[in-house]
């Protein structure tokens, strides 16, 4: 990777967090109420844009920097594989035990696995990107905002549902996009878009403001609905949201400390911490039942043990990966 984009790796293991805290806190919001459930949706809201930014850093580099390759899609396929039959695993003592009443273990039809559902969309985007490159040039701010009302706004179905559910005000589109694959897509292009974007000193912090605030509103609106509608990877402001954490990283300067090195270690084995995770929580989960614990510090301690189990299950599992394929 250009030395100049190091602040990848930041953003990829800030997301990699944010994967985990995002699903320790979901148990929360899925299976509590009250205040625990309240709390489970500030952590929800703040996490959401861990998936989008996944999507941006492929698509920084390879709708503009790289050439994908056969071992790019190796680096997909095969631990796709490796953990969709850990995933077969687990939901075979799932369907034994009656946690789970059927039993799926078509691999083409469905991941085998909730979380493993972002490699599928994520191979059809590395196949794009070999026909598709972003010109190496500056998007205007005006043009970019354009850009972002058109597809996230204009053409996006969820605006009339949310405009709907909160103004009882209904339209319809001829221009609607439906499916989430389109968007995943446009994440991608737009991490590409944002490649030579360069700010002064002073606006990440503004784009960290932005995020706040967003993500604010995000909590306050599901809280209010008791719906999870806002949570949506298609929802404008989960998009904006991402953009402005996703710049607020690439303008900040990185710094040589504890936590910086930290981060490093996380992103050299987020793949494998992607993988193992959600069964590592499944596990604790079920040997500590989560839900019942006061979520204002269960979800950071039990995030955080996940996280490190799932490292030290990917650092395991390196001494035999030497090519790091699924680790």
């Amino acid at each position: 990777m250009n030395e100049k984009a190091l602040w990848l790796n930041d953003v990829r293991a800030i997301a990699c967090i944010m994967v985990v805290v995002l699903h320790t806190s979901a148990i929360y919001v899925l299976k509590a109420d009250g205040l625990f459930w309240e709390i489970g949706n500030i952590f929800d809201s703040f996490s959401r844009v861990c998936v989008p930014l996944f999507f941006m850093i492929s698509g920084y580099l390879f709708f503009a920097e790289k050439q994908v390759k056969i071992k790019n899609f190796n680096r997909l396929i095969i631990p796709l594989v490796f953990y969709s039959g850990i995933g077969l695993f687990f939901s075979f003592l799932s369907f034994k035990y009656g946690f789970i009443q059927t039993f799926n273990y078509n691999l083409l039809e469905a991941p085998l696995f909730y979380h493993l559902w972002y490699f599928y969309p994520l191979l059809l985007i590395y196949a794009i990107s070999y026909f598709i490159k972003i010109r190496d040039n500056n998007i205007s701010i005006f043009l970019f905002s354009l850009l972002f009302l058109l597809f996230f706004v204009f053409c996006n179905p969820l605006v009339s549902n949310i405009l709907e559910v909160f103004f009882e005000y209904q339209f319809d589109n001829y221009f609607f996009i439906d499916g989430e694959f389109f968007f995943f897509l446009l994440y991608a292009l737009i991490g590409a878009l944002l490649r030579n974007a360069s700010f002064s000193k002073k606006d990440p912090l503004l784009f960290f403001f932005g995020y706040i605030v967003v993500c604010v509103l995000i909590a306050f609106g599901t809280s209010n609905l008791h719906n999870t509608m806002l949570y949506s990877y298609l929802n404008p402001m989960v998009a904006f949201s991402a953009i402005c954490f996703f710049l607020f990283i690439k303008n900040t300067p990185k710094k040589n400390g504890i936590f910086s090195k930290f981060l490093d270690k996380v992103s050299n084995y987020s793949l494998g911490v992607y993988g193992i995770h959600a069964f590592v929580l499944l596990i604790l989960e079920k040997m500590f039942n989560i839900k019942s614990i006061n979520p204002m510090y269960g979800i950071v301690i039990f995030s955080f043990l996940v996280l490190f189990i799932s490292m030290f299950f990917s650092y395991c599992i390196r001494f035999f990966d030497k090519k790091g394929y699924i680790s």
